[in-house]
């Protein structure tokens, strides 16, 4: 819910390595225990099994059980998935994890519960919105709610997802997206940040990213895959303006095509108006000013919540307190922008 990867990162998307960590996407399933009693449903709206379809197909199912107004329940789920801003599911494996619904409280027309324990620990609250559908929302997670309804006798068990697989030229490619992905971070979370190192990698970082744009142009979503996607755009984020505004379109016409995350393309957009000299719009874009992050001037400021909640992405004081304390505390200068 998954890399300081960049601003979106540090924002608390938890883009999708960080957010595969906080399981950025554990909008968990549930094992069914067995069909709700007309009781329970009169003690509580809530119970029964209740499936979150993806492209057809039944992903994850949360069971809630009441006895006597005791809340009970477990979530079936892929044991690892990504879920990102877009609302898209990606990294599906073939296997499953149950885990129980814990610290179940209901507020109103809400139920909002925990799952996992320690850096796995999410929060959930879970809204009706009918007799037979809810919303699923992982609290304080810059994510879109996820669309629940209530299993019907003929519905089967949660699907086993078929791996994706690629040929053998975009297993290479997404294998070096990885390594040079992770040069990146490594170097941009280290305690003690060094921009002559940092400016170092992504030199190293350029000719790469020349090739695979020479070979395929933005790098699509269906090409390798969104996780290679995102790779791609983080690593364009890093480079000089120059790259950035030639590729701004393409990744504009991918985006139409639902073929490149809309999160990144806000970020990348900002990036480049403020180099230009111009107002950047999703507020994304800081500079670290007595140890604080301070946004770069931005158009409209008073409708700036609203731009940045179309997107799901945090509100802008919590995103800017974010960046104060995994930015701005180790920038030697005033002044210096976060990259």
């Amino acid at each position: 819910m998954p890399s300081c990867w960049c601003d979106r990162h540090r924002a608390g998307r938890r883009d999708a390595t960080h957010a595969s960590r906080r399981l950025l996407a554990i909008v968990v399933g549930v094992s069914v225990l067995g069909a709700c009693s007309r009781r329970e449903r009169e003690e509580s709206p809530f119970a029964g099994t209740w499936i979150l379809k993806y492209q057809g197909r039944n992903l994850l199912s949360l069971t809630i059980s009441v006895d006597r107004q005791r809340i009970s329940g477990s979530f079936l789920r892929p044991a690892h998935f990504q879920y990102d801003q877009d609302g898209d599911f990606s990294a599906i494996s073939a296997e499953h994890k149950q885990e129980p619904v814990v610290e179940p409280t209901i507020v109103t027309n809400r139920l909002e519960f925990v799952t996992g324990t320690g850096a796995d620990r999410d929060k959930f609250s879970m809204t009706l919105i009918g007799p037979d559908h809810a919303r699923l929302v992982l609290v304080d997670a810059p994510l879109p709610p996820m669309s629940l309804e209530r299993a019907r006798p003929g519905d089967r068990d949660i699907a086993v997802w078929p791996e994706q697989h690629f040929n053998d030229d975009v297993v290479a490619l997404r294998s070096i997206l990885k390594r040079i992905t992770d040069e990146d971070q490594e170097v941009r979370t280290r305690t003690s940040l060094s921009p002559t190192e940092v400016a170092a990698v992504d030199r190293r970082h350029r000719p790469e990213i020349d090739r695979i744009h020479e070979q395929h142009g933005w790098l699509k979503a269906s090409v390798a895959g969104k996780d290679a996607s995102h790779m791609f755009w983080l690593l364009v984020q890093h480079q000089d303006a120059e790259l950035q505004r030639r590729l701004l379109p393409e990744m504009e016409r991918a985006v139409r095509e639902r073929e490149a995350s809309r999160a990144d393309y806000a970020l990348l957009y900002d990036r480049v108006m403020v180099g230009e000299g111009k107002l950047q719009r999703w507020g994304s874009q800081t500079k670290c000013v007595d140890g604080k992050a301070v946004l770069d001037p931005v158009e409209d400021p008073a409708g700036l919540d609203d731009r940045r909640r179309a997107l799901f992405m945090q509100p802008v004081e919590q995103y800017l307190d974010v960046i104060t304390e995994m930015s701005c505390g180790r920038q030697a200068n005033t002044g210096q922008r976060p990259r």
